[in-house]
């Protein structure tokens, strides 16, 4: 079980997730093991790190775990992909980056922005009409995915279907 920051009691086993395949993480887990000799490798204490950045609170507290928890060399980046909410995160990066570089000035390196179009602009205002109408339902649960944007959940559902098709040996 993987031992979790500042928690006493480990109760964040992934079999007592409701939402979890089991047998489809084991299946993945012995496919990197055959593949690689490994399912999940931490960089050696101190290491340099890249990892994204986007001043909302999972990345926030990914980075503290990366600095004062490992001393990684943390080399954030933060994407604008044209997000609607552009002005704010990036506003959210540029707080975090005082804080860090405040904090931790010799592990932790100021964010770069990358700009990148996604999806592309010669289908974004198509994309636009689709999430008006796109609701996304868990199939194990049956419960629509609220909490993740319609873009997201295609893409999720995309990648879903393409890993269980694989491992289905219908692709690939």
């Amino acid at each position: 079980m993987v031992k979790i920051f500042g928690v006493k009691n480990n109760n964040y086993r992934i079999e007592t997730k409701q939402n979890e395949d089991m047998d489809l993480l084991r299946t993945l887990d012995a496919i990197f093991l055959k593949k690689r000799g490994y399912i999940v490798k931490l960089p050696p204490f101190g290491s340099s790190v890249a990892t994204c950045m986007s001043g909302g609170g999972d990345s926030v507290a990914n980075i503290f775990i990366l600095l004062n928890g490992f001393h990684y060399q943390v080399y954030p980046f933060f994407i604008n992909r044209g997000q609607s909410a552009y002005k704010w995160e990036k506003r959210a990066v540029e707080y975090y980056d005082k804080v860090f570089l405040k904090k931790f000035p010799n592990l932790y390196h100021k964010t770069l922005e990358i700009k990148i179009n996604t999806p592309a602009r010669e289908y974004k205002d198509d994309l636009r009409e689709v999430k008006k109408s796109f609701r996304a339902i868990d199939p194990s649960s049956g419960q629509y995915l609220r909490h993740v944007d319609s873009d997201m959940r295609v893409n999720y559902y995309f990648q879903v279907s393409i890993i269980l098709e694989t491992l289905k040996g219908g692709m690939i």
